[in-house]
């Protein structure tokens, strides 16, 4: 199990160090960008095997089936082992928080710099998909929502449809 957990620093370094050969202008931000969805897919992964093994072990104790996992026979040392897995599935739904700010939050992170590039439909792909990882858009994005809403407002229409009856 600690060489699992060891493999999450491993994964997340990687990609820490591969974005520090990247620039920060054009295609580096969108290949920064995909490199951090890659990281957050594959936490997702390991944190759906994980529960699905303390899944399994929970369902040994309480006698519904047998563990496909081979248990120890002492009851304790099992417990220890669901624990373990119950723990890595805690981190690594939470591994791809660390460093997040400065790749999609800010108002200069790697998400807004690629954004402003793009045209609006694809700018809310973008956000879309940073929604899905982290289950909410980034800052950046809901203050362009309320500037915009607030600048149709001032213009006399309702902030969602300009000129549209």
């Amino acid at each position: 199990m600690l060489a699992r957990q060891d493999n999450y620093t491993n994964l997340h370094n990687f990609r820490e160090k591969a974005s520090d050969g990247l620039g920060m202008e054009g295609d580096d931000l969108r290949v920064r960008l995909e490199m951090w969805f890659a990281e957050v897919e594959a936490f997702r992964k390991e944190a759906a095997f994980c529960d699905a093994m303390a899944a399994d072990i929970n369902a040994a104790f309480t006698g519904s089936r047998t563990s496909k996992a081979k248990l120890p026979p002492d009851f304790n040392d099992a417990v220890g082992l669901l624990c373990e897995w119950e723990t890595s599935a805690k981190q690594s739904k939470l591994w791809h928080e660390y460093d997040m700010a400065p790749i999609v939050l800010w108002d200069d992170s790697v998400a807004a710099r690629y954004c402003a590039t793009l045209p609006w439909w694809k700018k809310k792909m973008v956000v879309w998909r940073i929604n899905k990882a982290i289950g909410r858009c980034p800052d950046w994005y809901l203050d362009e929502q309320k500037k915009g809403k607030r600048r149709a407002q001032k213009a006399g229409g309702t902030g969602k449809q300009r000129g549209v009856r």
